[in-house]
């Protein structure tokens, strides 16, 4: 087919069409005398739909600058649609809105450019309570003459799917370019989205919600699809889904600054046009950075900037397109680090010897476990650690207390002399507000003007807390291994120890005080140690607590018991190798799974350990492992799904390594994958240790199977004691033996064949006499000779007798008769069916 060419700017340019509206509309105003027109904008608008997370019952602001580009945009006309939205505002170019915990609104809003039409934009929110309400982003590719592509999302968020999620159907919906969307539908499971795909080629992002059953947190997910010309090869990536930060260890992300990363010079990315053309970065987006492509004009730009004011993993999803309507979608990972150096500002006291601590950089707060924000603070050009009332209030309790209005009041005043604040106190960071307590409710204070201002939950304050003079405790480590072996977990420090009777009792956490085995040893008279040990993995933080002095109370921070990564191993049902689903189609899409648990020597689950895989017999190349990432979850499990286009038998074993270096492997397993199109027998390897089937002609979506072999049932395990009357019996095929059953033992091979997910389904089941019989009609008879089935005639049913309904119905192969036999106990081949694809 000879290919339609055009250029990589005609290409850009048809894009931006898409994206803004095609021909838009008019903004509704009336013709009046107006002013001289405004200068004409030098950057041309594009607005596209987007998607943001916001906390529930809060008023926020979210920018859309990412969505909308271009000069003198402005926006107008906000609406909602979604049960428990508020009505929107605008904020220049931005809307503000409060929606309830859970709710998944549609904002539409119009973006207007002067001398341009004016275009409907969409933003989807979801308001959420969730410590990580963002799903790291899923991309895939298609051909305009694809089917409908099935996305597992559980299999492709790997451990970010947790037990208990499930996508919520009607908050599914597509976005990218107007007027040319594709279709997007969600399982009954709510663990796979179905794509189908529009006329045109191009790019669509398929926007969800996750909510969890157990914990009742919402996520919010994005699925990056393309879809090319089937005629042209789209550009190729390497890596689709591709660290950053391994693959490059000299670049380095800081909160704040801007950073400009050019996709062709990152290393083993490898994109790269199988026609040897050129290709462009067309689209850029993250959940949590601002990025752009660096030339926006240029048709062969490969760069973007990026930037983020928070520290942590950010992902960012691009696509990239050739000269000939090809377009490929990745994924990076980028670390962002805090923008720190050593804190100018020390721990101050008041003029009654009281210690305020010195407001603590992100990095020292976040390695102990608290939750709090990265907090950019302009008076001293660093980030420092932000916190919210809860965790305020827990990080001042390992060392005395959230001080009070009051306290800090008279802190500051000490601090004051003729010249304003002293030497000292004007070190500290004043670009933020510093929490306080007032009488029980948590307010916030100006450390430079001394002005007190309302408390507001979704903003981060500094905090310096005022420590106790009399007990101290200093947390040694905040990880410990569960391996039973003592570890010193902090230091105590008491005055005047022999007046008080000290307890440790738990404050919080998943484990209990029996679980970690707290003791107190004596170093001097004034201070101790604290030991544990401990068999279990979990969460525990415990309190100082003075019996004669209820008012000595000091809390830890949460201390985490790890699992011991130098003896875990694979432990679990079949040794921790355990096949799901075996005998998939040789088609690329249907899926072979294996499940990996890894456990420590005390059978704590190991999470993110990477599980590597060994071929252990000849494979072809198109064998593959589905998706690339296969770390365990938080139950040290992870899904093993493995695609091939050949029918062939694979051999393969699991491996993990311990962090001594030594290397542990699961025992073997054969996962099989076959294309038995001709529907009989032998195998492809001319045994009889695979099972056909037949499409049912009147509906093709609908599976039958033959009688199976004894060689075949004990490739999925069925060999619980089922007697074989077939032994030396072949029904007139070489070397075959049959196996026979009761219909007992029938209803239980079927059942067995739908836990393998045989041939990619779930619902295999005994036969039904009419339809079966109508089968052997519809294929004019011809199983045995043309098929190489069984020349066995009885084939048991499930059909009962209309009037015993104990017993059932056989059908003769060679006739398609159906006829009564009175013996359900004895024994005959077996048919199953599976009417779902």
């Amino acid at each position: 087919m000879k290919k339609h060419t055009f250029r990589l700017h005609t290409l850009g340019a048809c894009i931006a069409v898409l994206l803004t509206g095609c021909g838009g509309g008019s903004d509704g105003s009336s013709p009046s005398p107006v002013p001289p027109s405004p200068p004409t904008p030098t950057v041309k608008m594009l607005a596209m739909d987007g998607f943001s997370v916001v906390k529930p019952g809060v008023r926020s602001q979210v920018d859309v600058a990412n969505f909308v580009r271009g000069d003198q945009i402005q926006l107008s006309d906000a609406t909602v649609t979604g049960k428990g939205c508020g009505q929107p505002g605008i904020s220049g170019l931005g809307l503000t809105l409060t929606a309830q915990q859970g709710a998944h609104c549609d904002y539409q809003y119009t973006a207007k450019q002067a001398g341009s039409p004016s275009t409907r934009v969409h933003l989807q929110v979801l308001a959420t309570s969730a410590s990580q309400p963002l799903l790291p982003p899923i991309s895939g590719a298609m051909t305009l003459d694809d089917d409908a592509k099935a996305f597992d999302v559980a299999a492709l968020l790997g451990s970010d799917w947790q037990t208990g999620d499930a996508i919520v159907a009607d908050s599914v919906s597509v976005q990218g370019m107007q007027d040319n969307e594709g279709k997007a539908t969600v399982n009954s499971d709510g663990t796979e989205i179905t794509f189908t795909p529009p006329e045109l080629a191009g790019w669509n992002r398929v926007v969800f919600t996750v909510k969890n059953s157990q914990s009742g947190d919402d996520k919010l997910g994005v699925i990056y699809i393309t879809f090319s010309d089937v005629a042209n090869e789209a550009p190729t990536i390497a890596q689709p889904k591709y660290d950053i930060n391994a693959n490059n260890p000299a670049i380095t992300a800081r909160s704040g600054e801007s950073l400009t990363l050019d996709l062709s010079q990152l290393k083993d990315l490898g994109i790269t046009d199988p026609n040897g053309g050129d290709w462009q970065l067309l689209e850029v987006k993250s959940f949590t950075a601002d990025v752009s492509p660096a030339d926006k004009d240029a048709i062969t730009n490969k760069a973007f900037t990026f930037s983020a004011g928070t520290v942590g993993d950010h992902y960012i999803s691009y696509i990239v397109a050739d000269e000939y309507n090809g377009f490929t979608s990745g994924l990076l990972k980028l670390h962002v680090a805090p923008n720190e150096h050593p804190a100018g500002w020390s721990s101050l006291v008041d003029g009654n010897k009281h210690t305020f601590t010195a407001p603590a950089l992100y990095s020292e707060v976040d390695a102990q476990g608290y939750k709090v924000n990265s907090v950019w603070d302009n008076t001293v050009s660093n980030t420092l650690a932000g916190f919210d009332a809860k965790s305020g209030n827990l990080y001042c309790q390992s060392m005395g207390v959230l001080p009070t209005l009051s306290d800090l009041e008279k802190f500051r005043q000490f601090h004051i002399n003729d010249d304003g604040l002293d030497e000292d106190l004007s070190k500290w960071p004043f670009g933020n507000d510093y929490l306080v307590s007032d009488n029980g409710v948590i307010k916030v204070f100006d450390m430079q003007s001394g002005i007190t201002d309302v408390y507001k939950s979704d903003t981060s304050y500094i905090v310096t807390c005022m420590k106790r003079a009399d007990i101290s405790l200093d947390m040694i480590t905040q990880k410990v291994v569960a391996n039973n072996q003592w570890v010193d977990l902090a230091s105590l420090k008491l005055q005047n120890s022999d007046t008080k009777d000290i307890e440790l009792i738990k404050e919080g956490g998943t484990l209990e005080l029996n679980d970690v085995n707290l003791q107190l040893n004596k170093k001097s008279d004034e201070e101790y140690t604290v030991r544990t040990l401990s068999s279990k993995i979990g969460l525990f933080s415990f309190k100082v607590y003075d019996h004669d002095d209820t008012d000595i109370q000091l809390t830890s921070p949460v201390v985490e018991y790890v699992a011991d990564l130098n003896s875990m191993d694979f432990r679990g049902k079949d040794a921790g190798y355990e096949i799901v689903s075996n005998f998939a189609k040789s088609d690329g899409n249907f899926v072979n799974i294996i499940k990996a648990t890894v456990k420590d020597g005390n059978n704590n689950p190991v999470k993110d350990v990477d599980v590597n895989i060994d071929v252990l017999s000849q494979a072809s190349e198109t064998f593959k492992l589905v998706p690339e990432s296969h770390k365990t979850d938080n139950n040290g499990e992870v899904l093993l799904k493995f695609t091939d286009t050949v029918p062939e038998r694979v051999q393969l074993r699991g491996t993990i390594t311990r962090p001594n270096g030594n290397v542990v492997t699961s025992s073997s397993r054969e996962i099989v994958f076959y294309d038995r199109q001709s529907g009989g027998y032998p195998c492809d390897d001319g045994s009889y240790k695979c099972l056909p089937v037949v499409h049912d002609k009147q509906n093709p979506d609908i599976l039958y199977t033959p009688e199976a072999s004894l060689e075949f049932g004990k490739t999925i395990n069925f060999n619980r004691d089922v007697h074989v009357s077939g032994q030396g019996m072949n029904d007139g095929l070489p070397d075959f033996i049959a196996l026979r059953l009761t219909f007992a033992q029938g209803a239980e091979f079927c059942k067995a064949l739908a836990d393998n997910q045989y041939y990619g389904r779930k619902d295999w089941q005994m036969v039904e006499a009419k339809p079966f019989s109508n089968l052997i009609k519809d294929y004019d008879y011809e199983f045995v000779k043309s098929y190489n089935w069984p020349n066995y005639q009885g084939y048991f049913t499930k059909t009962p007798y209309v009037d015993l309904e104990t017993e059932f119905y056989r059908v003769r192969q060679a006739t398609g008769e159906i006829y009564r036999f009175g013996d359900h106990n004895s024994e005959d081949a077996v048919p199953c069916v599976s009417y779902t694809p």
